[in-house]
């Protein structure tokens, strides 16, 4: 089996990649603008070393422990919660808890695109930590606002509305209240998995160094450690 570093073609691709995924965290998205979605990156960052949070994933629930972020100030501290709730401790997330943000002022548009940054941000990073590549700078800002278009979601299996996009899995349209963010995901899981509208399809090879059970059998086993609900 060829090994990451062994299948250099495939590595320079996907480094252009994540530069291409990185950039477009800078820009103004569906709800929030450049600054606030900048500021997200450097809260996964900071969530690492924040002691509230490892004193949250040492305690038997989460919940049991109050306290306050150690945080950058520039985003509301609710939407930081889920920043590092999401970024630290994702397993142990409740709908309770989720009810709870969103009636603390956190729209649930707002919440669906933190949540994929957060998630794009950790996704890129834990890549360049396993091959061994110092972590992206972060990004700059990008003027302008953001297009504030609510798609016609509905209320469904996940905890905020979703649009009924047949062609994805549930965990792709769980995104879908903040199509940009959606989109940008989508790209990357393409990148590092396979095509949205291959997955379940078992017979599709991406041709890869990795046969797709051994990617399966990789994804399986990460799901597993991450505690993921799927």
């Amino acid at each position: 089996m060829t090994s990451i570093r062994g299948d250099s073609g495939r590595r320079d691709e996907l480094s252009r990649l994540h530069d291409a995924a990185w950039r477009r965290i800078a820009e103004p998205g569906t709800w929030l603008a450049g600054a606030e979605r900048c500021a997200i990156v450097s809260e996964v960052r900071r969530a690492d070393e924040c002691a509230l949070c490892a004193e949250r994933k040492a305690a038997l629930s989460p919940f049991a422990v109050d306290g306050t972020h150690d945080s950058g100030g520039v985003l509301r501290g609710e939407l930081v919660d889920v920043v590092h709730r999401v970024a630290t401790d994702p397993g142990r997330l409740s709908k309770k808890w989720y009810d709870a943000v969103i009636d603390a002022g956190v729209a649930d548009t707002h919440y669906v695109e933190a949540v994929g940054i957060t998630v794009r941000v950790v996704c890129i990073d834990s890549y360049c930590r396993a091959i061994g590549d110092p972590l992206r700078p972060p990004p700059e800002p990008v003027a302008g606002e953001p297009s504030r278009e609510r798609p016609n979601a509905e209320p469904g299996v996940a905890w905020v509305p979703m649009v009924e996009l047949p062609s994805l899995p549930n965990v792709g349209r769980a995104l879908s209240l903040a199509p940009t963010e959606n989109a940008a995901m989508q790209k990357l899981v393409q990148a590092q998995y396979v095509p949205v509208d291959k997955v379940r399809d078992f017979r599709f090879e991406p041709g890869r160094s990795l046969s797709r059970p051994q990617i399966e059998l990789v994804a399986a086993r990460v799901s597993a450690l991450n505690e993921c609900l799927y």
